[in-house]
């Protein structure tokens, strides 16, 4: 009599989950070649990360997988899955290969690689010792122009556990809730009155410019594309919709990442008024996570705020507080200027 299959009396039991990305843009083209996705290094830029996405990760393992020795010990593998974004492009794959080398100006060695459905299929790398790394670039070449979602993690070997990630539902941006934290948002309104003349002018259908000078998050950091997925470009996008005819708004972005006010001061003539040829409207300013080393407490800050309000264009000021992954920001110190001034915050 023949026999079904039997069912193995000690099943493999799923590794725990450490996530580095959950369901995160991605987006390329060959004509850049290899195409700098991520960059993960060993430390607290990698701890922030991880705890951000993995809140109910225990502190013995977080603090673990900063050092090279807690890396190489505890992780088995890592895995990636994709999902393209049109039905049509699910049938291509992505190109992903982990590299490790030193940093900055080392030298970088490839030392797996990953070919990616990107239909959700799983596909995992095993990391030998050889393979685990002080840093851990991950890389992708796109066969043409798609976009999607990708998911990263690293699984854990059999001896340690972390408890399973609930995620939290998709945000709903036209919900109630949604909508009154999107109020609350709204710091000061302030004399609106150079606003105001920025709108009108727009109306009229002159020349308006909205520009915004400030750290990473200004650049388009943790935008996909950033090109036009940042929020300066999405203010302006919002301004030329709203108020512009045809096209006359235009638009400057001075975000450079790891820059604080104080390098924003001297920045201000060459990357927002371009040594003469820009007279500013509108001015968003974003300097609420870099500041946090600012020798000068504030006064490069309320420098650079008084520099561009009697500046060419006398532009509208408007400060953004944006805030860190671990929910910290210098807005309660930021925001005494701006009180000052009575400039709308944000």
């Amino acid at each position: 009599m023949k026999q079904g299959p039997v069912a193995p009396k000690n099943p493999v039991k799923p590794k725990s989950k450490v996530y580095l990305r959950i369901d995160d843009v991605f987006e390329g083209s060959t004509k850049f070649g290899r195409e700098l996705a991520d960059l993960y290094f060993l430390g607290p830029n990698l701890k922030a990360k991880i705890e951000f996405l993995n809140p109910q990760i225990p502190e013995d393992i977080l603090e673990q997988l900063q050092t090279e020795e807690g890396y190489q010990t505890m992780v088995h593998s890592i895995c990636v899955s994709a999902v393209a974004d049109e039905e049509k492009y699910r049938k291509e794959c992505l190109d992903i290969c982990f590299q490790q080398g030193s940093f900055p100006g080392g030298s970088i060695t490839d030392v797996a690689h990953l070919v990616v459905p990107c239909n959700g299929e799983e596909i995992k790398a095993e990391l030998t010792d050889e393979k685990s790394s002080r840093f851990q670039f991950v890389t992708t070449t796109l066969p043409c122009m798609f976009s999607g979602k990708m998911t990263i993690w690293m699984e854990l070997k059999e001896a340690y556990e972390v408890p399973e990630l609930c995620l939290d539902a998709p945000v709903v941006y036209e919900s109630e809730p949604y909508l009154k934290m999107i109020q609350k948002s709204l710091l000061n309104l302030g004399n609106t009155y150079r606003l105001k003349q920025a709108i009108e002018k727009a109306r009229r259908g002159e020349d308006v410019t909205i520009a915004v000078i400030g750290g990473s998050i200004s650049e388009g950091a943790g935008a996909k594309p950033c090109s036009y997925k940042s929020y300066p470009y999405l203010t302006y996008e919002a301004f030329a919709k709203r108020f512009g005819k045809g096209e006359n708004v235009h638009y400057v972005k001075a975000g450079l990442g790891g820059t604080p006010s104080e390098l924003g001061l001297l920045r201000y003539e060459k990357d927002v008024l371009r040594d003469g040829a820009v007279e500013p409207d509108v001015l968003v300013v974003e300097f609420a996570v870099n500041d946090r080393g600012d020798e000068t407490e504030g006064v490069c800050y309320e420098s650079l705020i008084l520099k561009a309000m009697e500046g060419p264009g006398h532009p509208a000021v408007v400060l953004m507080f944006a805030v860190f992954m671990d929910d910290w920001n210098l807005q309660a110190r930021l925001a005494k200027v701006g009180f000052h001034y009575d400039l709308p915050m944000v």
